[in-house]
C-alpha cells in the first residue's frame, strides 16, 4: 500500500499569494516529488499570505489536527522547504517530534530527508539559520516601513473605511502611496460618529451596538459586504485616522499590544471627522466604559456615588454608616479599604453634601441668566454644524441625481436593444448602481433630519423653560431620578476637606436644552471644555464649602 501523503504550501504576504507565483511553483514540485516516490496525495493545505513565524495559521492548524486524529490518514507531510513549515525553530521542533510520535514523517523535497543523527543536527541548524533570516528580514523591512511612513506614505495595507489610495510618486520602480478620501465611505463614516453622538431623528445619541444594529437593518455594509458588529463599529469610532492622523507602527504585529509611544509614528492624512467631533466621541465611550463606571455606581441607592471623590487620592467616596445606622456618611473608598496609611481620608454627612452639591448646581449653573451665557458659544458653532450639513446633503443630492440618470440611460439602451438585458456584466453594473442609490437615499435621509432640526433650540425662552423644569425635578425625583440628572451634567465632584470641587460639560446643557425634559434624561457627551459653578473666563474654579 503506497504511503498517504498531505502537502503544505505557504507564502508569507497576501501579494505574492495573489501574484499566484510561488505557490503553483510549490505545489507542482511536491506533487511531482510524490509521484516519484510512489506516494498518494491525499490532501493539499494551502496558507496564502501568512508569515511562518505564526504558529496559529489557519490550514497548518487544519492539518496538525487531521493528521494527529485518531484515524491517522496520513503517512507523511511534504513541504518544499523547511521554512515553509515554520520560521520559529522551537514551534518546528516540537511539532516534530508530536507526529513523529504518531509514526508522521515530514519531509523537505529540498533538504536531507534521511532519519541518521546527522540529518537531525542538519535540519537543526538550517531551522535556526531560517528563524535568525526571518527576524533580521523583519527588522530590515520594518525599517523601511518606518522611514516610508516618516515621509508621509501609506505602506500598503487596506486603508480604513472611508480612504482609498493613490499613487503619489514614482521612485525608481516602487510606487509610493497616500491616502485620499473616498466619498461614498465617508458619508457613512460620518454617519456612523453622528449616530453616536446624535442618534437618527428621535432616537437620542446611539450606543456602540445600536449603530451596528441601524446599519445592517438598513442595508449598509462593510468595504468587503459584510455586516457591521459592535467591534468593527468601535474601531471605526476610535481610529485616529479620522481626524487627520494615521498612527503607524502603534501595535505589535505578532502580541497586539501598544507599542511605546517613542515607537509611534504619526502620518498626517485627510480628516473626515472634526476634531472637536472626535474628542466628544472619545470622551463619551470612556464615560459608558463599563469598566470605568459599573452599573452599580449608576443604580445604587447614594445620590453621588460614582461622581464625588476623594482630594487626597482621587479614589471614590462611598456610603459608610455610624451609630449603629442612624447617619450615612460619604467615606473615601481607599482609606476604608487600606487604612489610614493609604490615605488620611474624608467622612461627609450624606445628606449635607447631597444637599451642598444639588443647591449649587441649581443656583450657580441652572439659573437662566446662568445657562444662557455658559451655552452662547454653543448656538454659533451649531449653526456651523448646519452649514456643514448643507454642503453635505447639496453632494449627496448632486451624486444621487447622477447615479439616477446613468440608471436611466441604460435603461433606455436596454430598451432600444443595444444592450442586452440577460448580459452578466449588466446585471452586475444594474446592482452595483441599486446599492449605491439606496445608500445615497438613506444618507440623505439621515442628514435630511438633522438638518430639520431647529436652531432656535437655544433661545432664552428655551433656556428659562428647561432650567425651571429641571430645577423642580432635581428638589422633588426619587434618588434614582435625580441621580440620572446630575450623572447628566456633572462630569466630576472633587471632595476636600472645607471644599468641594464640580466639574461639568456645556454641551451636555446644550443638548439637554434642545432636547427639553419631557423623556428623561438621555447618554450626553463629556468635553474637555468645563463648565464651572462661576467665573466665565477665570479658569479657577468656584468651591462650594461643605457642611461637615
Amino acid at each position: 500500500m503506497s504511503q498517504r501523503a498531505a502537502l503544505y504550501l505557504r507564502v508569507s504576504t497576501a501579494r505574492q499569494a495573489e501574484r499566484g507565483l510561488s505557490i503553483p511553483d510549490q505545489q507542482a514540485q511536491c506533487e511531482g516529488y510524490c509521484q516519484r516516490q510512489g506516494w498518494e496525495v491525499a490532501d493539499i493545505y494551502i496558507d496564502p499570505g501568512h508569515s511562518g513565524t505564526d504558529p496559529n495559521r489557519p490550514a497548518l492548524q487544519d492539518m496538525l489536527a487531521k493528521a494527529l486524529s485518531p484515524e491517522r490518514p496520513y503517512d507523511v507531510i511534504v513541504v518544499h522547504s523547511w521554512s515553509r513549515l515554520y520560521r520559529d525553530h522551537a514551534f518546528m521542533e516540537l511539532t516534530i517530534r508530536k507526529l513523529a510520535k504518531r509514526h508522521i514523517g515530514i519531509t523537505t523535497i529540498t533538504g536531507t530527508v534521511s532519519d541518521d543523527p546527522n540529518a537531525h543536527m542538519t535540519r537543526q541548524i538550517v531551522g535556526v539559520i531560517d528563524e535568525h533570516f526571518s527576524r533580521m528580514n523583519a527588522v530590515h523591512t520594518l525599517r523601511g516601513m518606518r522611514e516610508n511612513a516618516k515621509q508621509g506614505f501609506w505602506n500598503g495595507s487596506v486603508p480604513p473605511l472611508g480612504y482609498r489610495t493613490y499613487i503619489a510618486e514614482q521612485r525608481g520602480d516602487k510606487l509610493k502611496k497616500k491616502l485620499d478620501v473616498a466619498p461614498d465611505e465617508a458619508q457613512l463614516v460620518k454617519l456612523i460618529y453622528r449616530l453616536y453622538l446624535e442618534g437618527d431623528g428621535p432616537s437620542g445619541p446611539m450606543g456602540v451596538k445600536a449603530i451596528a444594529c441601524y446599519l445592517n437593518e438598513r442595508g449598509y455594509r462593510q468595504r468587503g459586504g459584510g455586516k457591521f458588529t459592535t467591534k468593527t463599529t468601535h474601531e471605526i469610532l476610535t481610529r485616529p485616522a479620522y481626524k487627520g492622523e494615521h498612527v503607524f507602527n502603534m501595535r505589535s504585529a505578532k502580541t497586539g499590544e501598544i507599542k511605546p509611544e517613542s515607537e509611534h509614528i504619526r502620518l498626517p492624512v485627510p480628516a473626515i471627522i472634526d476634531e472637536a467631533t472626535f474628542a466628544a466621541v472619545q470622551d463619551r465611550l470612556r464615560a459608558n466604559n463599563p469598566k470605568v463606571t459599573p452599573p452599580r455606581v449608576v443604580n445604587g441607592p447614594s445620590l453621588l456615588t460614582g461622581l464625588a471623590t476623594c482630594s487626597n487620592c482621587g479614589g471614590g467616596m462611598t456610603m459608610n454608616t455610624g451609630k449603629g445606622g442612624r447617619y450615612r456618611y460619604y467615606a473615601c473608598a481607599t482609606a476604608m479599604r487600606m487604612g489610614k496609611t493609604a490615605c488620611t481620608g474624608r467622612r461627609v454627612r450624606m445628606d449635607h453634601l447631597d444637599r451642598t452639591v444639588t443647591a449649587a448646581l441649581l443656583d450657580k449653573v441652572l439659573a437662566p441668566e446662568r445657562v444662557t451665557v455658559l451655552l452662547g458659544g454653543l448656538i454659533e458653532r451649531a449653526a456651523n454644524k448646519q452649514q456643514t450639513r448643507t454642503r453635505e446633503l447639496a453632494d449627496l443630492r448632486k451624486e444621487l441625481r447622477e447615479v439616477e440618470a446613468k440608471k436611466k440611460r441604460l435603461i433606455g439602451l436596454v430598451a432600444e436593444g443595444v444592450l442586452d438585458a440577460g448580459d452578466a456584466d449588466l446585471r452586475e453594473q444594474m446592482r452595483a448602481i441599486n446599492t449605491r442609490q439606496d445608500d445615497l437615499i438613506r444618507m440623505t435621509s439621515v442628514l435630511q433630519r438633522e438638518q430639520d432640526k431647529p436652531l432656535t433650540a437655544l433661545t432664552a425662552e428655551n433656556v428659562t423653560l428647561f432650567a425651571d423644569a429641571l430645577r423642580e425635578r432635581l428638589q422633588s425625583g426619587d434618588v434614582q431620578f435625580r441621580k440620572a440628572y446630575l450623572r447628566h451634567f456633572i462630569d466630576s465632584i472633587v471632595v476636600d476637606e472645607s471644599e468641594v470641587t464640580i466639574r461639568g460639560s456645556k454641551e451636555a446643557l446644550a443638548q439637554a436644552v434642545r432636547e427639553g425634559t419631557e423623556t428623561g434624561p438621555k447618554p450626553v457627551l463629556s468635553f474637555a471644555r468645563k463648565w464651572r459653578p462661576h467665573g466665565d473666563s477665570n479658569p479657577g474654579c468656584r468651591r462650594e464649602r461643605a457642611v461637615s
